[in-house]
């Protein structure tokens, strides 16, 4: 992806945190749709061959998780990934139909069921990637970060470990976001 995306999608996500009032962070991810004006649903009632969807009806919206699993709240892991899958498709939502971002385009695309599966390019696939990671950790926040937990005896100068502690993340989540905005991460302490 060219730096002209991710410098357009980190300044959509800042746009997106500011008018929608999101605070950092996160938390519950479930209750992002909602904050966005629309819903979130769970179901295997859609078919849609794909784990997540965005429905789209009138001007409202939902995004639905096929199968969420009951090991979310418990489960870091399971959480981690499911709320990645949210964000992703806040992202489909968002980028590629122009919810919030594009009223033209949204008021285009048809009501009904879109599932991730329709995502068909690699570029595109690529943005919703850099998208979840960036509503997740925004790049501001990072940086931020970064500059508070500078330590000699780290690579690039990052505590890892303490950064995502502090930002309520995970060491792997802190490192991918890192190489994303160009940060060479390596952490000896948790290998």
């Amino acid at each position: 992806m060219q730096g002209n995306d991710t410098e357009k999608i980190d300044d959509i996500v800042e746009q997106i945190y500011e008018d929608f009032d999101i605070k950092f962070p996160l938390g519950d991810t479930r209750e992002l749709p909602e904050k966005l004006g629309g819903e979130f649903v769970v179901s295997s009632r859609y078919k849609v061959g794909d784990e997540a969807a965005v429905i789209k009806y009138r001007t409202g919206f939902a995004i639905v998780i096929c199968n969420l699993s009951s090991q979310y709240t418990i489960d870091p892991v399971t959480k981690a990934n499911t709320d990645y899958l949210i964000c992703r498709t806040i992202g489909q939502l968002m980028l590629h139909m122009g919810y919030h971002l594009e009223p033209k385009k949204w008021e285009r695309i048809s009501n009904g069921v879109h599932p991730y599966k329709e995502v068909r390019y690699a570029k595109q696939k690529k943005q919703l990637d850099y998208f979840a990671n960036a509503l997740m950790l925004p790049k501001t926040i990072y940086e931020n970060a970064s500059i508070h937990h500078t330590q000699v005896g780290y690579s690039h100068g990052i505590n890892v470990r303490e950064m995502a502690l502090d930002l309520h993340t995970t060491p792997l989540m802190i490192m991918e976001r890192g190489k994303q905005l160009g940060y060479y991460l390596l952490d000896k302490s948790i290998y």
